[in-house]
């Protein structure tokens, strides 16, 4: 069941047009739910500290459960754009769209975009009768201009669409120039599940896949239509080779890491609302890229109590093991820096590398 819900937050919802109405009508008959399966992580190191995404993805394998999403149908075959929710690719197993019509099919991932933080799924085999689609029209925004974030809320087997009115804002974001902002929302450390973007005509202008909404040089976006029709991307394919590439390069620079640390505990310490079923570690495990100059960057995020907590640094090569020092955390990456990476070889990172994918 799909309803509409008109969220009049700043205007009201009596001053948002019959043309926006009727637009909004039409997309939603284009929102597809997501349900997508995870398999089995065949390449965790043994108490590895995993990112969020994985962890996640973790969980709902161990619980047989499905992670949720939502998407638009782009064409007549069923095939659905979405903001990438950052979960591994390599993991999943089974997706399956739900379409506005009661219909199911099974996807698999067809396009990851390149400079547009998006994917591409299309059905394993062509559905019998056509899918109503969006079709975007070129995006036109100027300062002022009113326009509608339209996106899908999932309350259990339930969708709803709600439409919020906004205005163009047009400021100038960072260096160099050709950067440029239209609207910005508060970031959060989650993915944004996207949105499309209606006209005063109530056209669809542009699906937003981030939480701020901007233009950038070289095709760089976080929402405009041009992305989506003629923008860079790569496929689950090519997207493995580069995959495959990346892990030969960096094998032979790369060291298991181990941070042991205290065994310091508060009064305060259990948090009541944690939502982890595993045990409180002593022990943080991941790995290290090694760095000219004997150094290895580490992507754990330590904060000072913690890194006061620590007692020695191990790097692993899986036959010896050695100790290590800790030179510090970075300022502004969830990272840190150890010792220990005299005679592995160096893993050399481009100074002027472009940003991809819609961050800055």
């Amino acid at each position: 069941m799909l309803s509409l819900v008109v969220a009049g937050f700043f205007w009201g919802a009596g001053a948002i047009p019959l043309e926006v109405r009727e637009g909004a009508k039409d997309v939603s008959r284009c929102f597809v739910k997501l349900s997508v399966r995870f398999g089995r992580d065949e390449r965790a190191i043994p108490g590895e500290e995993k990112t969020t995404q994985e962890a996640m993805a973790d969980r709902y394998y161990d619980r047989k459960m499905s992670f949720v999403w939502s998407g638009i149908c782009v064409d007549e075959t069923g095939s659905v754009l979405c903001a990438d929710p950052g979960m591994p690719l390599r993991r999943m197993a089974e997706i399956e769209g739900v379409y506005a019509d009661g219909r199911k099919l099974r996807l698999k991932v067809g396009d990851i975009y390149v400079d547009y933080n998006a994917l591409r799924f299309v059905p394993e085999k062509k559905p019998q009768r056509p899918f109503p689609f969006v079709d975007f029209a070129p995006a036109r925004f100027s300062f002022g201009d009113p326009f509608w974030r339209l996106e899908v809320v999932l309350v259990g087997s339930d969708r709803y669409v709600e439409i919020t009115p906004e205005r163009a804002e047009l400021l100038p974001l960072g260096k160099p120039s050709g950067y440029r902002a239209v609207f910005g929302m508060t970031t959060e450390p989650t993915p944004y599940h996207g949105c499309v973007l209606l006209d005063q005509k109530g056209r669809s202008v542009g699906y937003q896949v981030e939480y701020d909404m901007w233009d950038g040089p070289g095709g760089l976006t976080t929402y405009n239509p041009k992305a989506i029709r003629g923008g860079k991307r790569i496929s689950l394919e090519a997207w493995r080779k580069k995959c495959r590439a990346l892990e030969a390069r960096v094998r032979k620079s790369v060291r298991k890491i181990q941070i042991f640390l205290r065994n310091v505990k508060e009064e305060d310490e259990e948090d009541m609302w944690s939502l982890s079923d595993e045990p409180e570690s002593k022990v943080i495990t991941s790995y290290g890229l090694a760095l000219p100059g004997g150094r290895f960057f580490v992507p754990v995020t330590l904060d000072r109590e913690t890194v006061r907590q620590i007692t020695r640094i191990t790097v692993s090569n899986g036959k010896t093991e050695k100790t290590a020092p800790f030179i510090g955390s970075y300022a502004q990456w969830g990272a840190v820096m150890v010792g220990g990476a005299e005679g592995v070889e160096p893993f050399e990172i481009p100074r002027d590398g472009e940003p991809v994918r819609g961050k800055l």
